[in-house]
């Protein structure tokens, strides 16, 4: 259907029973397909089309829309259409499923799109992922915000073609640098741009471009790639080091390969390359989530015990959003015990409350062994913790330096100095470190009621020790 049809917008009260019935019976069958327009043009090499570029993640991966007044003119009709009837519309949740075509509203605007995530908790929110189909890129939008489509727009072709500048490629890797993304993003955004099709992959629907703008000071066409080697930000490629970049990244490929097979994580390049692509803003926010629940801030007046929190919402939303192929991500994830799913883990700002609580107890039981002593050794003890002067405490430069030390001269009131000094700069690791050398009960206090539940937020796959494993002492591991 054309996009003029399109553009009336007056719609009978039996054309919402119209669609619903036909996403009910078509769409949710998965018999309708949107295809792209990438389809409908016949491509030719050497030909200038006008475009405007929707979305970029480098110069060699960026979508270009080519109708891009048409596309104007849809998006004008879902603005209208779905601002009058967006009630009638709405789509219930039970209904939502990956791959879905639907309309979103998102960042202020209504685009189509196709789920590719569902569903994603984060900070006490439900999130779908969805593809936007006309743009090239990623959101994520509540449920709230997902309607299905009217039955005209299926018919209406996806407008975002995969494109990839021709003849340049990234300065001395074969990765382009965040500047360089940068400045080709100044350069082409927010305008209309002219792109000669060098080559086209019809197989992947990819279109290799010489993009130009024009300047109308000089009145002629600048190449965007030339103005990228000019800020020596890219460089110039014959066919010939194409051929060999090429065959480089192959036998890098299959060494990658390889490597994968013999730790047991092979991963097939194109498939993972487009899932993952989709989905690594999902695994990011999941990660995200997750480290919001272990770095929360600690709630006053609460105890510890009542502030830790089962993580079964976080790590099933960052095993939904791990791509299939990925069995590095599914083989770090399972190494999670039980307990800090079921029970949880205490929070890193509950961790260093406690710390300091207890860190008080063990300065005043540095002289008590561990399986304890007399009232006199106690009194003796905690006298000793009130007479030190804990601003005489230093950690000399060469220790900070990672020099050779010799950790068994250090006293219990210096072990716990060094220890907090870490801890205030969000080094647990190190902090348990310094922890691990203590003695007698100062020790045993600090690994009944600390460190065992710090062990339980860096390193989840090490098993609860009864008494934590005591590392060299002649230098700093």
């Amino acid at each position: 259907m054309s996009i003029s049809i399109l553009e009336n917008n007056s719609k009978s009260p039996t054309h919402i029973a119209t669609d619903w019935n036909f996403f009910l019976n078509e769409v949710l069958t998965e018999r309708v397909q949107i295809t792209p327009y990438y389809d409908k043009e016949d491509w030719k090499i050497g030909e200038i089309y006008s475009m405007r570029v929707s979305h970029i993640y480098d110069p060699s991966h960026f979508w270009v829309v080519t109708k891009h007044l048409e596309m104007d003119l849809l998006h004008r009709y879902l603005n209208d259409f779905y601002s009058k009837h967006n009630n009638h519309y709405k789509l219930p949740e039970e209904n939502l499923k990956l791959n879905l075509y639907c309309v979103v509203y998102t960042e202020g605007a209504y685009y189509r799109g196709i789920l590719v995530k569902i569903p994603y908790m984060m900070k006490n929110k439900t999130w779908v992922f969805v593809y936007l189909l006309d743009f090239g890129f990623m959101s994520k939008v509540l449920p709230d915000n997902i309607y299905f489509m009217t039955k005209d727009m299926y018919s209406v072709k996806h407008f975002a073609i995969r494109a990839c500048l021709a003849g340049i490629g990234p300065l001395g890797t074969n990765k382009w640098t965040s500047e360089a993304v940068i400045k080709f993003t100044e350069i082409i955004t927010n305008k209309v741009v002219y792109g000669q099709v060098i080559v086209k992959n019809d197989p992947q629907k990819v279109l290799f471009l010489q993009v130009c703008e024009y300047n109308s000071s000089t009145e002629s066409m600048v190449s965007i790639g030339d103005t990228l080697v000019d800020y020596e930000l890219a460089k110039k490629m014959t066919i010939l080091e194409i051929r060999e970049m090429k065959h480089s990244e192959k036998k890098k490929g299959l060494k990658e390969s390889t490597k994968g097979k013999l730790h047991g994580f092979l991963v097939t390049s194109k498939d993972a390359y487009s899932l993952s692509f989709h989905q690594a803003p999902i695994l990011w926010s999941s990660s995200q989530s997750l480290l919001q629940v272990l770095k929360k801030q600690s709630t006053p007046g609460v105890l510890w015990i009542d502030q830790i929190k089962p993580l079964h919402n976080e790590i099933s939303a960052l095993v939904n959003s791990i791509p299939r192929n990925d069995e590095f991500a599914k083989f770090i994830v399972q190494s999670i015990p039980k307990e800090a799913r079921e029970r949880g883990v205490c929070p890193e700002e509950s961790l260093k409350k406690r710390f300091r609580d207890v860190e008080k107890l063990a300065m005043k039981l540095d002289l008590v062994p561990a399986e304890g002593g007399s009232l006199s050794v106690y009194i003796l003890s905690c006298l000793q913790s009130i007479l030190i002067i804990q601003s005489a405490v230093r950690i000399p430069q060469s220790e900070l330096d990672d020099d050779e030390v010799n950790f068994s001269q250090l006293t219990t009131h210096e072990v716990l100095y060094r220890a907090k000094f870490w801890l205030d700069r969000d080094n647990l690791l190190q902090t348990l470190k310094y922890v691990n050398l203590l003695k007698g009960a100062s020790r045993k206090i600090l690994i009944d009621y600390w460190l065992i539940s710090a062990f339980e937020v860096v390193q989840p796959t090490i098993q609860r020790p009864k008494t934590a494993p005591q590392p060299k002492t002649t230098t700093r591991s």
